[in-house]
């Protein structure tokens, strides 16, 4: 089964981002689960990532917290008769945002019903309220959107495209802008993989100093010890000194 996991080298500006794992916590329709509906994926088919909302607007769910939304969106699916006469298995999405918080909803390797025939190779993130009809993606939902969106991608190294639900079949989903997400998650990355150069350049600097530390003290101990390295070693600290002197370091 996959972990998903949070990233660990994301800025101080996502670190409010919250990551909960509800998937035993959801109704599931008492007749199967979305493996025994649906079936279950492999990893490297999983390629296409899909952004969705819930399309209830948010003025409509203000009394409701996030695991009692939650709950009450997938008795929704379960109790629907659209897809089977027994209804859905559960929660139709893989991830889902809320109030600045990602939930962990189902095991990805399930296959659910997120993307009418495309089902196969997709996952689900979806965030909460009706983006098509007023509602606006708040700073929180979109930076937990995109770190969302981030954790998929280091779980699943098959994934190459980012998608709105609309983008594959005709439908209003997701209701925001997705060039707007694409950029700015492709920004996001670089930005990461940056950082992550400069973390290890600078792990590399603090190696070689501390090196360095190691081997001038063993040179100091021979040049202040007679004996047949004395020598030698003071003239190797002597050339320390000139670089360092003329780096303005001494």
């Amino acid at each position: 089964m996959m972990t998903l996991k949070f990233p660990s080298n994301l800025s101080s500006d996502f670190q409010g981002v919250q990551f909960i794992d509800i998937r035993d916590q959801l109704p599931v329709n008492p007749n199967y689960t979305w493996t025994q509906l649906a079936g279950v994926r492999d990893d490297e088919v999983l390629n296409t990532l899909v952004c969705h909302h819930d399309a209830i607007p948010k003025r409509m769910t203000t009394k409701y917290s996030d695991i009692k939304l939650a709950s009450r969106i997938a008795t929704a699916h379960i109790n629907s008769k659209k897809n089977h006469p027994k209804g859905d298995a559960g929660f139709p999405y893989d991830l889902w945002i809320r109030n600045g918080n990602i939930y962990w909803c189902n095991d990805i390797e399930q296959r659910e019903y997120g993307v009418a025939s495309n089902n196969g190779y997709t996952v689900n993130v979806c965030v909460s309220g009706d983006y098509f009809h007023g509602d606006t993606l708040t700073p929180e939902d979109r930076r937990a959107l995109y770190v969302a969106i981030i954790i998929l991608k280091e779980a699943l190294p098959a994934i190459e495209k980012i998608k709105g639900h609309g983008e594959l079949v005709p439908t209003n989903c997701p209701g925001y802008g997705m060039n707007h997400v694409r950029e700015d998650v492709s920004a996001l990355e670089i930005k990461l993989e940056l950082e992550e150069e400069l973390a290890n350049n600078l792990q590399g600097q603090l190696l070689n100093a501390a090196a360095l530390n190691t081997r001038v003290n063993d040179l100091y101990g021979k040049a202040t010890a007679p004996g047949k390295f004395q020598e030698e070693a003071i003239r190797k600290l002597s050339r320390v000194a000139d670089i360092m002197r003329s780096e303005g370091l001494l």
